[in-house]
Protein backbone atom coordinates (compact mmCIF):
# COMPACT_ATOMS: atom_id res chain seq x y z
CA UNK A 1 0.00 0.00 0.00
CA UNK A 2 2.47 2.74 -1.17
CA UNK A 3 -0.03 4.97 -1.30
CA UNK A 4 -0.60 5.54 2.46
CA UNK A 5 1.54 7.34 4.63
CA UNK A 6 1.01 8.57 7.87
CA UNK A 7 -0.56 12.00 6.90
CA UNK A 8 -3.14 9.87 4.52
CA UNK A 9 -7.04 11.22 4.30
CA UNK A 10 -9.50 8.81 4.42
CA UNK A 11 -13.41 8.59 5.03
CA UNK A 12 -15.58 6.44 6.28
CA UNK A 13 -18.79 5.69 4.24
CA UNK A 14 -21.47 4.99 7.29
CA UNK A 15 -19.97 3.26 10.83
CA UNK A 16 -21.22 3.52 14.12
CA UNK A 17 -19.80 6.17 16.63
CA UNK A 18 -17.48 3.64 18.40
CA UNK A 19 -15.75 2.40 15.40
CA UNK A 20 -14.97 6.25 14.56
CA UNK A 21 -13.91 7.38 17.53
CA UNK A 22 -11.29 4.20 17.71
CA UNK A 23 -10.55 5.55 14.53
CA UNK A 24 -9.80 8.93 16.18
CA UNK A 25 -8.09 7.20 19.22
CA UNK A 26 -5.91 5.51 17.06
CA UNK A 27 -4.28 8.88 15.15
CA UNK A 28 -4.25 10.84 18.31
CA UNK A 29 -2.47 7.84 20.14
CA UNK A 30 0.02 7.67 17.20
CA UNK A 31 0.90 10.78 17.76
CA UNK A 32 -0.39 12.60 14.63
CA UNK A 33 -0.85 15.96 14.65
CA UNK A 34 -4.24 15.78 13.17
CA UNK A 35 -7.01 13.32 12.01
CA UNK A 36 -6.65 11.25 9.12
CA UNK A 37 -10.73 10.84 9.18
CA UNK A 38 -12.16 13.80 7.09
CA UNK A 39 -15.52 13.16 6.38
CA UNK A 40 -18.48 10.73 7.26
CA UNK A 41 -20.55 10.01 4.55
CA UNK A 42 -24.54 9.43 5.18
CA UNK A 43 -26.75 9.71 1.99
CA UNK A 44 -29.29 12.36 2.22
CA UNK A 45 -27.57 14.15 4.85
CA UNK A 46 -25.07 16.57 6.03
CA UNK A 47 -23.84 18.77 9.00
CA UNK A 48 -21.06 17.82 11.74
CA UNK A 49 -20.34 15.37 14.26
CA UNK A 50 -18.80 15.96 17.51
CA UNK A 51 -15.99 13.34 18.50
CA UNK A 52 -12.64 13.49 20.22
CA UNK A 53 -9.40 14.05 19.78
CA UNK A 54 -7.68 13.12 22.93
CA UNK A 55 -9.77 15.07 25.34
CA UNK A 56 -10.89 17.63 22.89
CA UNK A 57 -14.10 17.57 21.23
CA UNK A 58 -13.77 18.28 17.29
CA UNK A 59 -16.58 18.28 14.77
CA UNK A 60 -16.35 16.38 11.59
CA UNK A 61 -18.14 17.02 8.60
CA UNK A 62 -21.62 14.47 7.67
CA UNK A 63 -21.63 14.87 3.71
CA UNK A 64 -24.14 13.06 1.70
CA UNK A 65 -22.15 11.79 -1.08
CA UNK A 66 -18.61 10.61 -1.76
CA UNK A 67 -18.33 13.53 -4.60
CA UNK A 68 -19.08 16.21 -1.92
CA UNK A 69 -15.99 14.55 0.00
CA UNK A 70 -13.49 14.55 -2.74
CA UNK A 71 -14.53 17.69 -3.65
CA UNK A 72 -14.13 19.63 -0.15
CA UNK A 73 -10.52 17.59 0.67
CA UNK A 74 -9.17 15.92 -3.36
CA UNK A 75 -6.55 13.90 -1.52
CA UNK A 76 -8.33 11.54 -0.23
CA UNK A 77 -6.66 8.30 -0.85
CA UNK A 78 -9.21 5.50 1.59
CA UNK A 79 -12.54 4.35 2.66
CA UNK A 80 -13.65 3.00 5.23
CA UNK A 81 -17.10 1.07 3.56
CA UNK A 82 -19.40 0.70 6.81
CA UNK A 83 -22.47 0.73 4.90
CA UNK A 84 -25.56 -2.32 5.28
CA UNK A 85 -24.84 -5.60 3.65
CA UNK A 86 -27.78 -4.06 1.32
CA UNK A 87 -25.67 -0.95 0.44
CA UNK A 88 -22.17 -1.47 0.43
CA UNK A 89 -22.01 -2.95 -3.25
CA UNK A 90 -23.36 0.24 -4.35
CA UNK A 91 -21.15 2.08 -1.69
CA UNK A 92 -18.18 0.16 -3.28
CA UNK A 93 -19.22 1.27 -7.07
CA UNK A 94 -19.60 5.16 -5.40
CA UNK A 95 -16.13 5.33 -3.94
CA UNK A 96 -14.06 3.60 -6.65
CA UNK A 97 -16.04 5.87 -9.53
CA UNK A 98 -13.30 8.51 -7.53
CA UNK A 99 -9.30 7.63 -8.96
CA UNK A 100 -7.64 9.59 -6.23
CA UNK A 101 -9.24 6.50 -3.81
CA UNK A 102 -6.93 3.71 -3.73
CA UNK A 103 -8.12 1.57 -1.69
CA UNK A 104 -11.46 0.39 0.88
CA UNK A 105 -11.93 -2.07 3.31
CA UNK A 106 -15.87 -3.35 3.02
CA UNK A 107 -16.86 -4.21 6.38
CA UNK A 108 -19.96 -5.98 5.57
CA UNK A 109 -21.00 -9.86 5.64
CA UNK A 110 -23.93 -10.81 3.62
CA UNK A 111 -23.06 -9.30 0.24
CA UNK A 112 -23.97 -11.56 -2.47
CA UNK A 113 -21.30 -13.61 -4.08
CA UNK A 114 -22.11 -12.33 -7.49
CA UNK A 115 -21.92 -8.82 -6.59
CA UNK A 116 -18.62 -9.39 -4.88
CA UNK A 117 -17.36 -10.54 -8.22
CA UNK A 118 -18.49 -8.05 -9.75
CA UNK A 119 -16.55 -5.75 -7.53
CA UNK A 120 -13.11 -7.87 -7.84
CA UNK A 121 -13.65 -6.99 -11.80
CA UNK A 122 -14.37 -3.33 -11.46
CA UNK A 123 -11.28 -3.13 -8.72
CA UNK A 124 -8.79 -4.52 -11.57
CA UNK A 125 -10.71 -2.03 -14.12
CA UNK A 126 -10.24 1.02 -11.79
CA UNK A 127 -6.70 -0.22 -10.24
CA UNK A 128 -8.16 -0.26 -6.64
CA UNK A 129 -7.69 -2.51 -4.15
CA UNK A 130 -10.66 -3.73 -2.13
CA UNK A 131 -10.50 -5.67 1.22
CA UNK A 132 -13.09 -7.62 2.41
CA UNK A 133 -15.88 -7.95 2.28
CA UNK A 134 -16.45 -9.92 5.47
CA UNK A 135 -13.44 -8.47 7.48
CA UNK A 136 -13.45 -5.59 10.47
CA UNK A 137 -10.90 -3.85 8.52
CA UNK A 138 -7.16 -3.01 8.49
CA UNK A 139 -4.39 -1.41 10.73
CA UNK A 140 -1.15 0.04 9.24
CA UNK A 141 0.32 0.42 12.81
CA UNK A 142 0.96 3.79 13.61
CA UNK A 143 -0.15 4.98 9.85
CA UNK A 144 -3.62 3.71 9.55
CA UNK A 145 -6.79 2.47 10.67
CA UNK A 146 -10.10 1.09 8.31
CA UNK A 147 -12.67 0.11 10.59
CA UNK A 148 -12.92 -1.24 14.09
CA UNK A 149 -10.23 -3.68 13.57
CA UNK A 150 -7.80 -3.21 16.52
CA UNK A 151 -10.81 -2.19 18.80
CA UNK A 152 -10.42 0.70 21.58
CA UNK A 153 -7.32 2.01 22.06
CA UNK A 154 -6.45 0.71 25.07
CA UNK A 155 -6.29 -2.42 22.83
CA UNK A 156 -4.63 -0.79 20.06
CA UNK A 157 -2.02 -0.11 22.84
CA UNK A 158 -1.38 -3.75 23.92
CA UNK A 159 -1.05 -5.42 20.57
CA UNK A 160 1.77 -2.16 20.15
CA UNK A 161 -0.17 -0.94 16.78
CA UNK A 162 0.81 3.23 17.03
CA UNK A 163 4.05 2.83 16.36
CA UNK A 164 5.18 0.90 13.00
CA UNK A 165 7.55 -2.33 12.85
CA UNK A 166 8.49 -5.15 11.21
CA UNK A 167 5.76 -8.08 10.72
CA UNK A 168 3.20 -7.80 8.38
CA UNK A 169 0.51 -10.19 8.71
CA UNK A 170 -2.27 -11.07 6.57
CA UNK A 171 -5.15 -13.14 7.75
CA UNK A 172 -8.24 -15.22 5.83
CA UNK A 173 -10.56 -14.47 8.83
CA UNK A 174 -12.06 -11.22 9.48
CA UNK A 175 -13.02 -12.24 12.85
CA UNK A 176 -9.10 -13.48 13.75
CA UNK A 177 -7.40 -10.38 12.71
CA UNK A 178 -7.22 -8.70 16.59
CA UNK A 179 -6.21 -12.30 18.05
CA UNK A 180 -3.24 -12.45 15.74
CA UNK A 181 -2.43 -8.70 16.49
CA UNK A 182 -1.73 -9.37 19.82
CA UNK A 183 -0.24 -13.01 18.91
CA UNK A 184 2.33 -11.52 16.70
CA UNK A 185 3.27 -8.65 19.01
CA UNK A 186 3.49 -10.59 22.37
CA UNK A 187 6.28 -12.71 20.05
CA UNK A 188 8.09 -9.63 17.90
CA UNK A 189 7.20 -6.73 19.50
CA UNK A 190 7.12 -5.86 15.99
CA UNK A 191 4.01 -5.19 14.00
CA UNK A 192 4.06 -3.34 10.94
CA UNK A 193 0.48 -4.54 10.03
CA UNK A 194 -2.71 -6.14 10.39
CA UNK A 195 -4.56 -6.87 7.17
CA UNK A 196 -7.59 -9.65 6.66
CA UNK A 197 -9.20 -11.00 3.57
CA UNK A 198 -12.24 -12.04 4.50
CA UNK A 199 -14.07 -15.76 4.48
CA UNK A 200 -15.73 -15.15 1.64
CA UNK A 201 -15.76 -17.56 -1.21
CA UNK A 202 -14.07 -14.93 -3.42
CA UNK A 203 -13.04 -12.09 -1.80
CA UNK A 204 -11.81 -8.92 -3.31
CA UNK A 205 -7.94 -9.27 -2.63
CA UNK A 206 -6.65 -12.56 -2.09
CA UNK A 207 -3.78 -14.27 0.21
CA UNK A 208 -0.96 -13.65 -2.28
CA UNK A 209 -1.96 -9.92 -3.19
CA UNK A 210 -1.26 -8.78 0.63
CA UNK A 211 1.89 -11.00 0.12
CA UNK A 212 3.02 -9.56 -2.76
CA UNK A 213 2.63 -5.75 -1.10
CA UNK A 214 4.54 -7.06 1.46
CA UNK A 215 7.31 -8.55 -0.89
CA UNK A 216 7.61 -4.60 -2.37
CA UNK A 217 7.42 -3.13 1.30
CA UNK A 218 10.98 -2.63 2.55
CA UNK A 219 10.06 -2.29 6.03
CA UNK A 220 8.11 -5.36 6.35
CA UNK A 221 11.43 -8.12 7.25
CA UNK A 222 8.89 -11.41 7.97
CA UNK A 223 5.52 -11.92 6.98
CA UNK A 224 2.93 -13.47 9.44
CA UNK A 225 -0.38 -15.74 7.08
CA UNK A 226 -3.16 -17.15 8.36
CA UNK A 227 -4.70 -19.23 6.12
CA UNK A 228 -7.81 -21.92 6.72
CA UNK A 229 -9.45 -25.48 5.20
CA UNK A 230 -10.51 -24.51 1.89
CA UNK A 231 -9.97 -22.81 -1.64
CA UNK A 232 -7.00 -22.67 -3.46
CA UNK A 233 -5.37 -19.76 -1.56
CA UNK A 234 -2.60 -20.87 0.37
CA UNK A 235 -1.22 -22.77 -3.01
CA UNK A 236 -0.95 -19.92 -4.79
CA UNK A 237 1.03 -18.51 -2.01
CA UNK A 238 3.28 -21.79 -2.09
CA UNK A 239 3.59 -21.48 -5.81
CA UNK A 240 5.11 -17.85 -5.68
CA UNK A 241 7.16 -19.28 -2.80
CA UNK A 242 8.61 -22.09 -5.34
CA UNK A 243 9.25 -19.73 -8.16
CA UNK A 244 11.12 -17.35 -5.93
CA UNK A 245 8.61 -14.49 -6.51
CA UNK A 246 8.32 -14.22 -2.43
CA UNK A 247 11.38 -14.20 -0.94
CA UNK A 248 10.94 -12.88 2.09
CA UNK A 249 10.21 -15.42 5.15
CA UNK A 250 6.87 -16.67 6.05
CA UNK A 251 5.73 -18.11 8.76
CA UNK A 252 2.47 -19.96 8.11
CA UNK A 253 -0.93 -22.04 9.84
CA UNK A 254 -4.16 -22.93 8.11
CA UNK A 255 -6.55 -22.93 10.95
CA UNK A 256 -9.34 -26.12 10.85
CA UNK A 257 -7.04 -29.07 11.24
CA UNK A 258 -9.85 -30.39 13.37
CA UNK A 259 -11.61 -30.82 10.20
CA UNK A 260 -10.28 -34.10 9.19
CA UNK A 261 -12.01 -35.99 12.71
CA UNK A 262 -14.89 -34.55 11.41
CA UNK A 263 -18.04 -35.72 8.83
CA UNK A 264 -16.86 -34.88 4.93
CA UNK A 265 -17.44 -31.85 3.56
CA UNK A 266 -17.81 -30.49 6.76
CA UNK A 267 -18.27 -26.64 6.55
CA UNK A 268 -16.72 -23.86 8.91
CA UNK A 269 -18.17 -20.44 9.58
CA UNK A 270 -16.74 -18.90 6.93
CA UNK A 271 -18.28 -19.78 2.81
CA UNK A 272 -14.67 -20.42 1.78
CA UNK A 273 -14.08 -22.87 4.92
CA UNK A 274 -15.50 -26.23 3.21
CA UNK A 275 -12.97 -28.91 1.78
CA UNK A 276 -14.42 -30.64 -1.08
CA UNK A 277 -10.99 -32.24 -2.02
CA UNK A 278 -8.01 -33.56 0.67
CA UNK A 279 -5.87 -30.92 -1.28
CA UNK A 280 -8.08 -28.72 0.86
CA UNK A 281 -7.82 -29.92 4.19
CA UNK A 282 -6.22 -27.65 6.85
CA UNK A 283 -3.67 -30.56 7.35
CA UNK A 284 -2.49 -30.92 3.77
CA UNK A 285 -2.02 -27.25 3.05
CA UNK A 286 0.04 -27.05 6.27
CA UNK A 287 2.12 -29.95 4.97
CA UNK A 288 2.59 -27.88 1.53
CA UNK A 289 3.47 -24.83 3.15
CA UNK A 290 6.21 -26.63 5.41
CA UNK A 291 7.59 -28.25 1.96
CA UNK A 292 7.63 -24.72 0.20
CA UNK A 293 9.68 -23.75 2.82
CA UNK A 294 7.29 -21.75 4.89
CA UNK A 295 7.76 -22.00 8.59
CA UNK A 296 5.06 -24.01 9.63
CA UNK A 297 4.36 -24.61 13.25
CA UNK A 298 3.13 -27.93 14.86
CA UNK A 299 0.18 -26.51 16.53
CA UNK A 300 -1.53 -23.48 16.90
CA UNK A 301 -0.43 -23.34 20.39
CA UNK A 302 3.08 -23.26 18.83
CA UNK A 303 2.37 -20.42 16.62
CA UNK A 304 3.29 -17.40 18.87
CA UNK A 305 7.19 -19.11 19.83
CA UNK A 306 7.48 -19.77 16.21
CA UNK A 307 6.66 -16.63 15.45
CA UNK A 308 9.20 -15.38 17.79
CA UNK A 309 12.08 -18.05 16.64
CA UNK A 310 12.06 -16.91 12.91
CA UNK A 311 11.93 -13.35 14.21
CA UNK A 312 15.09 -13.63 16.09
CA UNK A 313 16.67 -15.30 13.28
CA UNK A 314 15.76 -12.79 10.70
CA UNK A 315 17.05 -9.98 13.30
CA UNK A 316 13.67 -8.55 13.52
CA UNK A 317 13.70 -6.28 16.51
CA UNK A 318 11.44 -4.92 18.59
CA UNK A 319 10.17 -1.36 17.68
CA UNK A 320 9.91 1.34 20.04
CA UNK A 321 6.97 1.84 21.79
CA UNK A 322 5.32 4.58 23.67
CA UNK A 323 2.64 4.67 26.29
CA UNK A 324 -0.68 6.97 26.45
CA UNK A 325 -2.15 8.30 28.59
CA UNK A 326 -5.06 6.79 29.29
CA UNK A 327 -6.97 9.83 31.17
CA UNK A 328 -6.99 11.10 27.48
CA UNK A 329 -9.46 8.60 26.25
CA UNK A 330 -11.75 7.99 29.36
CA UNK A 331 -13.29 10.73 30.93
CA UNK A 332 -14.61 11.98 27.70
CA UNK A 333 -18.06 14.00 27.72
CA UNK A 334 -19.63 15.25 24.79
CA UNK A 335 -20.74 19.26 24.65
CA UNK A 336 -24.92 18.92 24.89
CA UNK A 337 -24.46 22.21 22.71
CA UNK A 338 -22.69 22.81 19.94
CA UNK A 339 -21.76 26.17 18.39
CA UNK A 340 -19.69 27.57 15.88
CA UNK A 341 -20.61 31.00 15.71
CA UNK A 342 -19.68 34.08 18.01
CA UNK A 343 -16.54 31.85 20.33
CA UNK A 344 -14.99 33.53 23.11
CA UNK A 345 -11.13 33.75 22.04
CA UNK A 346 -8.67 34.94 24.94
CA UNK A 347 -11.40 35.97 26.99
CA UNK A 348 -13.33 37.66 24.50
CA UNK A 349 -16.13 37.79 22.39
CA UNK A 350 -15.69 37.52 18.23
CA UNK A 351 -17.96 37.67 15.88
CA UNK A 352 -16.51 35.11 13.80
CA UNK A 353 -12.80 35.86 13.57
CA UNK A 354 -13.59 40.13 14.52
CA UNK A 355 -13.22 40.88 17.92
CA UNK A 356 -17.07 42.34 19.15
CA UNK A 357 -15.27 45.08 20.51
CA UNK A 358 -13.17 46.10 17.79
CA UNK A 359 -15.99 45.96 15.23
CA UNK A 360 -18.22 48.04 17.83
CA UNK A 361 -16.18 50.56 17.75
CA UNK A 362 -15.14 50.52 13.74
CA UNK A 363 -17.73 53.46 12.26
CA UNK A 364 -17.58 51.84 8.73
CA UNK A 365 -18.90 48.41 10.02
CA UNK A 366 -22.66 48.32 9.72
CA UNK A 367 -25.62 45.47 10.49
CA UNK A 368 -24.90 44.06 7.09
CA UNK A 369 -21.47 43.33 7.89
CA UNK A 370 -22.19 41.63 11.35
CA UNK A 371 -24.76 39.66 9.29
CA UNK A 372 -22.06 38.18 6.80
CA UNK A 373 -20.36 37.48 10.01
CA UNK A 374 -22.87 35.97 12.51
CA UNK A 375 -25.29 34.08 9.49
CA UNK A 376 -23.00 33.06 6.92
CA UNK A 377 -19.30 32.91 9.07
CA UNK A 378 -17.80 34.92 6.54
CA UNK A 379 -16.50 38.06 5.66
CA UNK A 380 -19.14 39.76 2.31
CA UNK A 381 -18.48 41.96 -0.39
CA UNK A 382 -19.49 45.80 0.46
CA UNK A 383 -21.96 45.02 -2.11
CA UNK A 384 -24.11 42.36 -0.13
CA UNK A 385 -23.46 44.26 2.78
CA UNK A 386 -25.26 47.14 1.33
CA UNK A 387 -27.81 44.74 -0.33
CA UNK A 388 -28.63 43.69 3.25
CA UNK A 389 -28.55 47.49 4.68
CA UNK A 390 -30.97 47.92 2.41
CA UNK A 391 -33.61 44.92 2.83
CA UNK A 392 -33.23 45.97 6.82
CA UNK A 393 -34.20 49.61 5.98
CA UNK A 394 -36.96 48.34 3.58
CA UNK A 395 -38.79 45.81 5.40
CA UNK A 396 -38.92 47.57 9.23
CA UNK A 397 -42.01 48.47 9.03
CA UNK A 398 -45.43 48.48 6.84
CA UNK A 399 -47.54 50.25 9.60
CA UNK A 400 -50.22 49.38 12.18
CA UNK A 401 -52.56 47.36 9.69
CA UNK A 402 -50.80 44.55 8.23
CA UNK A 403 -51.23 41.41 11.26
CA UNK A 404 -47.97 41.50 12.60
CA UNK A 405 -47.86 44.90 13.71
CA UNK A 406 -51.99 44.66 15.04
CA UNK A 407 -50.96 41.42 17.18
CA UNK A 408 -48.07 43.57 18.97
CA UNK A 409 -50.46 46.60 19.28
CA UNK A 410 -53.37 44.17 20.73
CA UNK A 411 -50.62 42.50 22.98
CA UNK A 412 -48.95 46.37 24.62
CA UNK A 413 -52.41 47.53 24.75
CA UNK A 414 -53.33 44.59 27.06
CA UNK A 415 -50.66 45.73 29.36
CA UNK A 416 -48.31 42.66 27.88
CA UNK A 417 -44.46 43.34 28.72
CA UNK A 418 -42.18 44.13 25.11
CA UNK A 419 -41.08 40.53 24.65
CA UNK A 420 -44.21 39.48 24.69
CA UNK A 421 -45.80 41.85 22.27
CA UNK A 422 -42.64 41.63 20.17
CA UNK A 423 -43.03 37.55 20.47
CA UNK A 424 -46.92 38.49 19.56
CA UNK A 425 -45.93 40.10 16.35
CA UNK A 426 -43.24 37.76 14.81
CA UNK A 427 -45.50 34.89 14.90
CA UNK A 428 -47.77 36.04 12.70
CA UNK A 429 -44.80 36.04 9.55
CA UNK A 430 -45.52 32.91 8.02
CA UNK A 431 -46.41 31.80 4.08
CA UNK A 432 -49.11 35.05 4.60
CA UNK A 433 -47.12 37.40 6.16
CA UNK A 434 -43.55 38.25 5.44
CA UNK A 435 -42.09 34.67 5.59
CA UNK A 436 -42.36 33.46 1.94
CA UNK A 437 -39.28 34.46 0.94
CA UNK A 438 -37.62 31.45 1.73
CA UNK A 439 -40.07 29.29 -0.38
CA UNK A 440 -39.69 32.18 -2.71
CA UNK A 441 -36.18 31.37 -3.41
CA UNK A 442 -36.56 27.74 -3.26
CA UNK A 443 -38.54 27.98 -6.34
CA UNK A 444 -37.09 30.42 -8.21
CA UNK A 445 -33.71 28.21 -7.32
CA UNK A 446 -35.23 24.87 -7.91
CA UNK A 447 -36.94 25.33 -11.49
CA UNK A 448 -34.69 27.86 -13.03
CA UNK A 449 -31.69 25.59 -12.21
CA UNK A 450 -33.46 22.75 -14.15
CA UNK A 451 -34.20 25.12 -17.00
CA UNK A 452 -38.07 24.74 -16.37
CA UNK A 453 -39.34 27.71 -18.06
CA UNK A 454 -41.84 30.15 -16.12
CA UNK A 455 -44.82 29.41 -18.34
CA UNK A 456 -44.05 25.26 -17.25
CA UNK A 457 -43.62 26.59 -13.59
CA UNK A 458 -47.01 28.54 -13.14
CA UNK A 459 -48.57 25.53 -15.28
CA UNK A 460 -46.89 23.40 -12.44
CA UNK A 461 -47.90 25.87 -9.74
CA UNK A 462 -51.93 25.28 -10.89
CA UNK A 463 -51.68 22.04 -11.56
CA UNK A 464 -51.06 21.00 -7.87
CA UNK A 465 -53.64 23.85 -6.76
CA UNK A 466 -50.96 25.28 -4.70
CA UNK A 467 -50.26 29.66 -4.70
CA UNK A 468 -47.13 30.60 -6.01
CA UNK A 469 -45.29 31.84 -2.72
CA UNK A 470 -44.02 35.84 -3.49
CA UNK A 471 -46.44 36.28 -5.97
CA UNK A 472 -49.74 38.46 -5.16
CA UNK A 473 -50.65 41.02 -2.74
CA UNK A 474 -53.85 42.52 -0.65
CA UNK A 475 -53.38 46.00 -1.18
CA UNK A 476 -50.80 46.48 -4.09
CA UNK A 477 -51.41 45.28 -8.07
CA UNK A 478 -50.12 46.30 -11.49
CA UNK A 479 -51.53 49.64 -11.56
CA UNK A 480 -50.47 50.56 -7.91
CA UNK A 481 -47.04 48.42 -7.28
CA UNK A 482 -44.95 48.31 -4.14
CA UNK A 483 -41.70 50.72 -4.55
CA UNK A 484 -39.91 48.48 -2.15
CA UNK A 485 -39.74 45.77 -4.88
CA UNK A 486 -38.75 48.22 -7.34
CA UNK A 487 -35.99 49.68 -5.40
CA UNK A 488 -34.58 45.96 -4.73
CA UNK A 489 -34.75 44.93 -7.89
CA UNK A 490 -32.95 48.52 -8.82
CA UNK A 491 -30.03 47.78 -6.79
CA UNK A 492 -29.41 44.16 -7.55
CA UNK A 493 -29.12 45.80 -11.53
CA UNK A 494 -26.08 47.68 -10.30
CA UNK A 495 -24.44 44.56 -9.03
CA UNK A 496 -24.76 42.63 -11.31
CA UNK A 497 -25.57 42.05 -15.69
CA UNK A 498 -26.24 38.56 -14.82
CA UNK A 499 -29.59 38.97 -12.38
CA UNK A 500 -31.13 34.92 -13.32
CA UNK A 501 -33.32 35.26 -10.27
CA UNK A 502 -35.52 38.22 -10.05
CA UNK A 503 -35.02 38.17 -14.47
CA UNK A 504 -37.13 34.79 -13.53
CA UNK A 505 -39.38 36.27 -10.87
CA UNK A 506 -40.53 38.90 -13.02
CA UNK A 507 -40.95 36.77 -16.06
CA UNK A 508 -43.41 34.26 -13.67
CA UNK A 509 -44.84 38.32 -12.54
CA UNK A 510 -45.96 38.51 -16.56
CA UNK A 511 -47.79 35.24 -16.28
CA UNK A 512 -50.07 35.66 -13.56
CA UNK A 513 -50.73 39.54 -13.97
CA UNK A 514 -52.75 38.29 -17.28
CA UNK A 515 -54.84 36.57 -14.96
CA UNK A 516 -55.31 39.14 -11.90
CA UNK A 517 -53.83 42.35 -11.59
CA UNK A 518 -53.15 41.99 -7.74
CA UNK A 519 -51.09 39.12 -8.81
CA UNK A 520 -47.63 41.06 -8.99
CA UNK A 521 -44.31 39.87 -7.34
CA UNK A 522 -44.18 41.28 -3.90
CA UNK A 523 -41.64 42.37 -1.64
CA UNK A 524 -41.48 38.52 -0.08
CA UNK A 525 -40.65 36.76 -3.74
CA UNK A 526 -38.21 39.95 -4.65
CA UNK A 527 -36.15 39.50 -1.35
CA UNK A 528 -36.04 35.87 -2.57
CA UNK A 529 -35.31 36.07 -6.00
CA UNK A 530 -32.84 39.16 -4.88
CA UNK A 531 -31.11 37.62 -2.20
CA UNK A 532 -30.12 34.65 -4.49
CA UNK A 533 -28.53 36.88 -7.08
CA UNK A 534 -26.72 39.12 -4.66
CA UNK A 535 -25.54 35.49 -2.93
CA UNK A 536 -23.93 34.22 -6.32
CA UNK A 537 -22.21 36.97 -7.11
CA UNK A 538 -20.55 36.51 -4.31
CA UNK A 539 -19.20 33.19 -5.07
CA UNK A 540 -21.65 30.76 -4.04
CA UNK A 541 -22.51 27.75 -5.64
CA UNK A 542 -25.98 26.29 -6.52
CA UNK A 543 -25.37 23.70 -3.62
CA UNK A 544 -24.41 26.60 -1.42
CA UNK A 545 -27.64 28.64 -2.17
CA UNK A 546 -29.42 25.57 -1.33
CA UNK A 547 -28.37 25.46 2.27
CA UNK A 548 -29.15 29.40 2.48
CA UNK A 549 -32.37 28.64 1.78
CA UNK A 550 -32.35 24.95 4.25
CA UNK A 551 -30.94 27.44 7.45
CA UNK A 552 -34.21 29.65 6.74
CA UNK A 553 -31.59 32.89 6.24
CA UNK A 554 -33.89 34.35 3.77
CA UNK A 555 -36.52 34.41 6.12
CA UNK A 556 -34.58 35.94 8.72
CA UNK A 557 -33.79 39.22 6.53
CA UNK A 558 -37.53 40.06 7.45
CA UNK A 559 -37.52 38.58 10.75
CA UNK A 560 -34.79 41.15 12.63
CA UNK A 561 -35.93 44.25 10.01
CA UNK A 562 -39.75 43.69 11.05
CA UNK A 563 -38.91 43.42 14.66
CA UNK A 564 -37.60 47.32 14.47
CA UNK A 565 -40.56 48.15 13.64
CA UNK A 566 -42.59 45.88 16.11
CA UNK A 567 -40.94 47.48 18.68
CA UNK A 568 -41.72 50.64 17.74
CA UNK A 569 -45.72 49.77 17.79
CA UNK A 570 -44.88 48.10 21.22
CA UNK A 571 -43.07 51.64 22.35
CA UNK A 572 -45.53 53.74 20.48
CA UNK A 573 -48.89 52.51 22.30
CA UNK A 574 -46.97 52.33 25.86
CA UNK A 575 -45.90 56.00 24.93
CA UNK A 576 -49.83 56.75 24.17
CA UNK A 577 -51.11 54.57 27.06
CA UNK A 578 -54.18 53.18 24.97
CA UNK A 579 -56.49 51.19 26.86
CA UNK A 580 -57.49 47.04 26.80
CA UNK A 581 -58.40 46.52 23.01
CA UNK A 582 -61.80 45.08 22.29
CA UNK A 583 -63.14 45.10 19.36
CA UNK A 584 -66.00 46.80 17.37
CA UNK A 585 -68.87 43.98 17.74
CA UNK A 586 -70.20 45.57 14.84
CA UNK A 587 -67.28 44.47 12.59
CA UNK A 588 -68.29 40.84 13.85
CA UNK A 589 -70.67 38.58 11.97
CA UNK A 590 -72.01 35.38 13.64
CA UNK A 591 -74.99 32.90 11.91
CA UNK A 592 -75.57 31.99 15.00
CA UNK A 593 -76.64 35.22 16.22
Amino acid sequence: MEHITPSSHIIYYGGSRNAIQNNLDFDHASRKTEPSLKAIIKPGKSGVEQFFWGEKEILIPVLPTVTDAVTRFPDIVAAANMASKRSAFDAALEIMGHPTIRYQAIIAEGIPERDVRILRIKAKEYDHTILGPSIFGIIIAGVLQLGPAGGTVFNQTKAGLHTTGSVGVVTRSGGLVNEFAHIVHQATESVHSIISIGGDRYPCSRLIDIIEEFEKDERVKLIVMQGEVGGSQENEVVNAVKNGAITKPIVGWCIGTSADYLPKEFQFGHAGAQANTENDSAIEKNNQLAEAGIYVPTSFEQLTSCISKIANSFSVTPKQTHDIISTLYTHRKPSSIVSTTTPTINGEIHYFNTPANKFAKDPDKTIGHLIGLLWFERELPDFAVEYFNLILKLVADHGPNVSGAHNTIIAARAGKDLVSSLSSGLLTIGSRFGGASNQAAKNWLTYSSRSISPHDFVTEMKLLHQNIPGIGHRVKSKFNPDPRVSSIEEYVKTISADITYVTYARAVEEITLQKNHKLILNVDGAIGAATLDILQATGFTNKELGEVIEQEIIDALFVLGRSIGLIGHHIDQKRLGSPLYRHNPHDTFNPHE
